[in-house]
């Protein structure tokens, strides 16, 4: 589960798992499914089962140990600051003990944030905070489903009317 450098590494094995336990036929189907909204937030609706082989196969999609440490470290901080590797190696890394904030105003590309009401990975506090502090915002744009979770973005069956209708109209834009 944790690597050296990779946290929840993709491998043959989860994918063979999926393929097995997530098909059509598998009466372990639906477990697949929750096992997704555990993490993901709850969207039945929006979830084609059939695709279920085809998304165990991809997720987990193993990160670097550190990003998710950068990630916790945002989260326990409240800032969007770079790496921390305490406060020894900081001071030699950044001259400070504690890494500096990450300056947004530099950030001067349209931004669209896209967000949904279920999401449990990008709360819309969160959101509403990030868009607050980035400086050229064009748009916040709340997915048009209650339902709407983090896996939706990617597999959801109305993705493309609820969200990527709305990202390519935004993009020709610029």
């Amino acid at each position: 589960m944790i690597g050296v450098y990779e946290f929840l590494p993709n491998s043959e094995f989860l994918t063979l798992v999926g393929g097995v336990f997530c098909k059509d036929d598998a009466i372990t189907q639906k477990l697949c499914g929750n096992v997704l909204f555990l993490m993901c937030g709850f969207n039945q609706d929006q979830l084609n089962t059939t695709l279920l082989p085809v998304i165990m196969g991809h997720l987990p999609a193993g990160s670097s140990t550190n990003q998710l440490l950068h990630y916790a470290q945002g989260i326990n901080s409240a800032k969007y600051r770079q790496f921390s590797y305490g406060m020894i190696k900081n001071l030699a890394t950044y001259g400070s003990l504690t890494p500096p904030d990450y300056d947004l105003s530099k950030i001067t590309a349209p931004v669209f944030l896209h967000w949904s009401d279920n999401d449990w990975m990008a709360d819309t506090k969160d959101v509403r905070e990030l868009q607050s502090k980035l400086p050229n915002v064009k748009g916040s744009i709340r997915v048009p489903l209650a339902t709407f979770n983090h896996l939706d973005y990617m597999w959801a069956i109305d993705v493309k009317p609820l969200l990527y209708d709305t990202v390519l109209e935004n993009m020709k834009k610029f």
